[in-house]
């Protein structure tokens, strides 16, 4: 996309959101190619983007968008040393979020040897060599705490918690609650469910569009066994209001709110039936820093009030940072490096754990 943008070769060029969908690794790499090619090609560039990290790397000026009007224009120097407007600042406030301050709880998930493997089809050369996604990871969560799964894309993290939900086949042990989840069947399975939740990265994507608001928060209640439309409708409301969205929209359609609000109801779908864990793959990465800040803020306030423990799959290491307690780092599908938030971010001993930190623009020791 880059060579047909530069093919005629353009004094201009608007790079909108280049880097969104892609992992920390590969957006430096994007990001600092089109720097080289601004300077060898002597032309200018307009970036449009969320991440207000990348801006402060690479623009000179900076212009704040709000509600369609430029509400400011000044130096990056000036909007990231606190000397721009209320708003301008308040777009970057995501870096100096924490977790919520936790006690040593009780091991709520224990993962040992755990193995996915996908089988290759074959071809007209002959067969071809299975996938291995995952190969031998083990963690432990804590009840309460949050840990962060980061790694570049394929490394292995999304099929790494589609086997801990048993969303996929996998080798090895998966124990949640004191129970070994991995090998047990459908039924019981069934029954321990409600306690383990997950939350998508694409809000619009995981919720039926021909279903009301309504009957999608529902829709995991009813699952469980709940029938009676007045409980139904008066649990609704709750989690719809815990989660800062009003009674009102129940009748209404996914196609008619915001990316943000979209994210609320999924989250309110989840928490409807007071989870112990809930697994949340790449839930802001989507949606712009203010809008993300908003749903980091909304997880903490219910991981307060519910004692509920998060794992957070993402390769945003800013989002991993203000919100998890530990990080497990994957590379090929192997756990390389694992430990306390403190421990990762400012004394890695990974290699490749460097790296992520260093492409997400955090500062190493």
């Amino acid at each position: 996309m880059i060579a047909a943008a530069l093919a005629d070769n353009p004094r201009l060029l608007i790079a909108d959101e280049p880097t969104t969908a892609l992992d920390v690794t590969v957006q430096k790499q994007i990001l600092e190619l089109i720097i080289e090619l601004k300077n060898k090609l002597d032309m200018s560039i307009i970036l449009i983007t969320h991440n207000l990290e990348i801006v402060r790397r690479y623009a000179d000026r900076v212009v704040v968008i709000k509600d369609g009007k430029s509400v400011e224009e000044e130096t990056s120097n000036r909007v990231f040393t606190g000397s721009a407007s209320v708003y301008g600042r308040g777009t970057g406030e995501l870096t100096d979020s924490a977790p919520v301050p936790c006690s040593e709880g009780k091991v709520l998930l224990e993962v040992r040897g755990l193995n996915v493997t996908y089988k290759a089809g074959s071809g007209r050369s002959g067969g071809k060599a299975d996938i291995h996604a995952v190969k031998n990871a083990s963690l432990d969560l804590k009840k309460g705490h949050n840990l962060g799964i980061v790694g570049e894309s394929a490394s292995g993290k999304t099929s790494l918690i589609n086997a801990v939900l048993r969303l996929a086949p996998s080798t090895g042990d998966v124990v949640f609650r004191g129970q070994r989840i991995s090998a047990m069947k459908p039924g019981p399975l069934r029954k321990i469910r409600r306690y383990m939740q997950a939350v998508f990265q694409d809000p619009y994507g995981s919720i039926n569009p021909r279903m009301t608001i309504g009957m999608t928060v529902a829709e995991g209640l009813r699952s469980h066994g709940v029938k009676d439309k007045n409980e139904l409708k008066d649990r609704v409301e709750k989690a719809l209001a815990s989660v800062g969205l009003p009674p009102d929209i129940i009748n209404r359609y996914p196609h008619e709110f915001s990316g943000g609000q979209r994210q609320r109801i999924a989250i309110a779908r989840a928490m409807i039936l007071k989870p112990e864990l809930v697994i949340f793959d790449e839930p802001t990465s989507s949606l712009d820093r203010n809008v993300q800040l908003q749903v980091v803020e909304l997880l903490k306030e219910l991981q307060g009030a519910h004692d509920m423990s998060y794992i957070f799959v993402s390769h945003d290491l800013n989002l991993v940072r203000s919100i998890c307690h530990e990080i497990a780092v994957m590379k090929e599908g192997v756990i390389v490096e694992y430990g306390t938030r403190e421990k990762i971010l400012h004394a890695p001993e990974h290699e490749y754990t460097k790296t992520l930190i260093n492409a997400a623009f955090l500062d190493q020791p």
